[in-house]
């Protein structure tokens, strides 16, 4: 199926590497969303030809067939069902260079309270299909409006993690939806959204709110730049595509394994298989469509051609983190830690100086050392100076969890002009 969108994916991610180095390049930023609204409708257009051909099957399946003409039809059916499926990740990968766009512009962690219901942990629903999406018209309007004015943005439908507001305005590390309505009060369901998106951009602006479920998140700088091993995936990946296989440790407890998948070396040799081990296999999240709030893939593998290799399915890639380096890490800084996988907090520990209750490291946090490659060690260092702080809020009187904040953005802070959290239409 990606055979034939090879030379295509070829060329957004060339112009996604391009605004990466060129982060004021509006003009190149509108090319690639205008690409990816025509690629994104031709697949939905697809998809729903193999809707209606499948309808009108199972309707003749209803009425008497000789069992020939049925099982006939019946092939028919699941090749259409496969069909729709190749189309459905089509999609998606489609959508993760949409998210490459949005990582680029906005800091990792600004990004997971986009893809969860407005006062919870659970996923929200994405919108859709684009194609048949009334008010897509407006959105338009408002986007070319944005990038006019010189302040880059993007189509949240154009992503797979942004699952708030219509448009996102991306002058900051920190994103500023905003919520477009063709009609002037929006219905139920889009005051709703409303109330979602207002929340999440006062969070952003104040530094803190209620997201994601808790009462009070108060976001704070971090205190070092991240630091993570994509330098060594990518090397791993080159080593791979020239000798069919590699492995490479580049972190205690980390081990990242490249393998063609032609190749007949069972994929777990010379991996070392002790300790609490989670194992990441990068391919899996892609095929699921789970690699939401993360740094996607798009932006991970560097080269254009093993990118689309590993899209089609021709690069296996399998990262293997040993979680008890990361709980030795924590203990190292100064705090108890124990690992609980069954537990809503993958790592938690009691609190400093003989406090009451206890901290935990959120299982969706952990999976960024296996899917955004962070080094567990500063992991543990960056969340462990977290914890000190919540101790010393908490003796403060001040009960509030603490999130990451960016230290700097990559550009100026958006326009006043263009920072209404929602633009209506009479």
């Amino acid at each position: 199926m990606f055979g034939y969108y090879r030379r295509r994916l070829l060329w957004i991610t060339e112009r996604l590497r391009h605004q990466e180095a060129n982060l004021d390049d509006l003009a190149n930023l509108a090319a690639m969303q205008k690409w990816l609204i025509r690629e994104l409708f031709t697949a939905e257009d697809k998809q729903q030809q193999l809707k209606a051909e499948r309808k009108v099957l199972k309707a003749q399946l209803a009425s008497r067939l000789d069992k020939d003409e049925s099982r006939k039809i019946k092939r028919r059916v699941a090749w259409l069902d496969r069909r729709t499926e190749c189309l459905r990740d089509v999609t998606y990968v489609l959508r993760c260079f949409g998210d490459g766009i949005a990582f680029i512009y906005l800091d990792r962690h600004a990004v997971k309270p986009l893809s969860f219901e407005g006062e919870g942990q659970v996923i929200k629903r994405s919108a859709g299909s684009l194609s048949g999406k009334t008010g897509l018209a407006m959105e338009l309007h408002v986007l070319r409006s944005a990038l006019d004015h010189g302040v880059p943005a993007l189509l949240c439908d154009l992503t797979n993690s942004i699952r708030h507001g219509d448009v996102c305005l991306l002058g900051g590390s920190d994103p500023h939806l905003i919520e477009v309505k063709t009609r002037s009060d929006g219905g139920a369901r889009g005051q709703r959204q409303k109330v979602d998106v207002t929340r999440l951009n006062d969070f952003f602006e104040n530094d803190g709110g209620e997201v994601l479920g808790a009462p009070t998140v108060a976001r704070s700088a971090l205190s070092s730049k991240p630091i993570d091993h994509t330098a060594a995936l990518n090397a791993v990946i080159a080593a791979a595509r020239a000798e069919g296989r590699c492995v490479a440790s580049p972190e205690p407890g980390v081990q990242i394994v490249g393998q063609r998948t032609s190749s007949r070396i069972p994929i777990f040799s010379d991996v070392v298989m002790t300790g609490s081990l989670g194992v990441y296999s990068l391919n899996a999240w892609k095929m699921d469509r789970t690699w939401l709030s993360y740094r996607p893939f798009t932006l991970l593998i560097r080269d254009p051609d093993a990118l689309f290799e590993f899209i089609a399915g021709d690069l296996f890639l399998i990262v293997v983190i040993d979680f008890d380096r990361l709980t030795d890490a924590f203990q190292e800084a100064g705090l108890t830690a124990r690992l609980n996988r069954d537990s809503s907090y993958f790592v938690s520990g009691d609190w400093p100086d003989g406090m009451e209750g206890a901290w935990g490291l959120s299982g969706h946090y952990a999976d960024r050392i296996g899917l955004e490659l962070m080094s567990p060690r500063w992991v543990a260092a960056e969340q462990a100076r977290n914890v000190l702080q919540m101790a010393e809020n908490i003796k403060a009187g001040v009960h509030s969890f603490v999130a990451p904040i960016p230290t700097e953005g990559p550009l100026a802070v958006l326009p006043r002009a263009l920072s209404a959290p929602t633009l209506e239409e009479g």
